[in-house]
């Protein structure tokens, strides 16, 4: 379910610290979301988890959880760390509201048209702090030249340390093996030379003939591998 803003605040600073280390290291996650943060049992440290889709930064391949890529990444252009922050955007928005962040799409191609081409972002919830929501919005531009790096968001007043403290006291309870202890939109790997084998109908099939390589881009970075209906009811072991 929902968590606490002091408790995504927490997460998220800790979420960014791991990053840190990752993209110093040149390396892209690719997989980032609740599912994949780890708590240990104080409810306090935060942990990025599953690094099998992670990569060089600048290796020619894209992998991940449709609901948590970037637009340049559902549209086969590049994945490098600025989609890391889009994704630190979704699951932000996934503590929040403990649901998907794009929760009226049900099917992985027209997700992934809407998430490329639409120019929209997910909705940021209107309940939440006015510094929660400009991080948001910093995560979530979607120019990557123009999304904040991982520095940059470490120093937003919303991951302030004076409320550190705050965040910590609202912890004290068992904590689940994610973060919000649930799970959506099983993760694949797809590559250039992902041969796949798709039945859905193409929702831009009336569009002019520049749509084809497109759908037949997005069909193969989704491939069978993705699951097409959230799954609410199971989660994973880790």
């Amino acid at each position: 379910g929902k968590l606490p803003e002091p408790a995504i605040r927490l997460y998220t600073r800790q979420i960014l610290k791991g990053l840190i280390y990752l993209h110093e290291r040149g390396i892209v996650h690719c997989d980032l979301k609740s599912q994949n943060v780890l708590v240990e049992e104080n409810g306090v440290i935060s942990k990025i988890a599953d690094m099998g889709c992670a990569k060089p930064v600048d290796k020619l391949e894209f992998s991940g959880t449709p609901a948590f890529m970037a637009p340049e990444v559902a549209r086969g252009e590049e994945q490098r760390f600025p989609a890391d922050m889009w994704a630190l955007g979704c699951t932000v928005i996934e503590m929040m509201t403990g649901s998907n962040p794009w929760p009226e799409l049900n099917g992985v191609v027209p997700a992934m048209y809407k998430i490329g081409f639409s120019g929209e972002s997910p909705e940021i919830p209107g309940w939440i702090s006015e510094k929660a929501k400009d991080f948001l919005m910093n995560c979530l531009k979607k120019d990557p030249k123009q999304r904040w790096t991982v520095e940059e968001l470490l120093k937003h007043p919303f991951l302030d340390h004076d409320e550190e403290s705050q965040s910590s006291d609202c912890l004290n309870s068992s904590s689940p093996s994610n973060v919000l202890d649930q799970r959506f939109w099983d993760s694949c790997e797809a590559s250039e030379n992902h041969s796949i084998s798709m039945d859905h109908e193409d929702p831009f099939a009336d569009y002019n003939d520049s749509w084809d390589s497109l759908a037949d881009r997005i069909e193969q970075l989704a491939g069978d591998e993705f699951s097409s209906v959230p799954d609410w009811d199971t989660v994973d072991d880790v």
